[in-house]
């Protein structure tokens, strides 16, 4: 595997989330479903994305936390 494929794919590595507010949870949940890219919600509103989808919501200011 080459350099650049390794960098793709760790693009898609997945990261659990949560939204800080309901608002945030309104506009994220929004912003991933139009993302192109699959979404999987967990309980409690609790989201797996990939970092391409982390950036989308960045750059939108939607503030979210990391869950371990």
């Amino acid at each position: 595997m080459t350099p650049d494929n390794e960098k793709e794919l760790g693009k898609l590595k997945p990261i659990r989330i949560h939204f800080r507010t309901e608002k945030d949870d309104e506009k994220g949940l929004f912003t991933l479903m139009v993302s192109g890219m699959p979404v999987h919600a967990l309980r409690d509103n609790n989201y797996v994305v990939n970092r391409m989808q982390i950036k989308m919501l960045e750059e939108r200011e939607i503030e979210y936390e990391k869950i371990d």
